[in-house]
């Protein structure tokens, strides 16, 4: 999945979703200052009231104004007193909703991913797809530029008398458990490896496929 928090948006999208930060223990508005500049909740909330409420102190000060927020969100939804109340708290909230998300999405970030190999094993010796799954394992780490976690994904101890459907079940378990999804040559022309390919794409999961593909 995208990285959804950055400091450097680069379209509307990124924008709306990272406009309200924290920044030094303050709410920040991006872009909302002079020329373009960040500033703080605090502030852009003292410009909105010095024309839509002229009679609040222009220097009021941070505590006071923190205190008279949440007091008019119990204002008439008519007045201009509720709408500032209700954007600062708006405000805020996302601000600190992306914090936390972003604490998450950094931490996921140096996170080794786990990778899964689909690669048709029909009709192939354990040699052959071992050896198959070697070269697999070295262009997906190349493709990924880092090391990756490889989930065993080859049942060598499994019962030849189980179905090929129970072979597909037990891939999607550990399909389910993976940042990214590498199909070897010829994943198109086996039945099993389209299941995961569709899976790996209906669910967010990171395709690569092998070279010449």
């Amino acid at each position: 999945m995208k990285r959804l928090t950055t400091d450097t948006p680069k379209d509307n999208f990124e924008m709306a979703l990272n406009l309200f930060y924290v920044k030094d223990k303050e709410v920040w508005v991006r872009e909302y200052g002079k020329n373009g500049a960040d500033i703080s909740l605090l502030n852009l909330t003292r410009e909105i009231l010095s024309y839509q409420c002229p009679y609040v102190e222009p220097d009021i000060s941070d505590d006071d104004l923190i205190m008279i927020m949440p007091e008019w969100l119990f204002d008439d939804v008519r007045a201009t007193e509720h709408v500032v109340g209700l954007l600062y708290q708006a405000a805020w909230v996302c601000a600190e909703l992306r914090e936390h998300l972003k604490e998450f999405e950094d931490k996921e970030d140096t996170r080794m991913k786990k990778l899964f190999i689909s690669q048709p094993m029909q009709g192939k010796s354990k040699e052959e797809i071992l050896a198959e799954r070697k070269s697999a394992i070295c262009q997906a780490k190349e493709a990924v530029g880092d090391e990756v976690e490889i989930i065993d994904s080859y049942f060598e101890n499994a019962s030849a008398c189980n179905r090929p459907l129970w072979f597909l079940g037990e891939s999607l378990k550990l399909l389910a458990t993976a940042d990214i999804a590498y199909f070897a040559t010829g994943w198109e022309g086996a039945r099993g490896c389209k299941i995961e390919h569709i899976c790996a794409e209906e669910y967010g999961v990171r395709i690569i496929e092998a070279p010449g593909m």
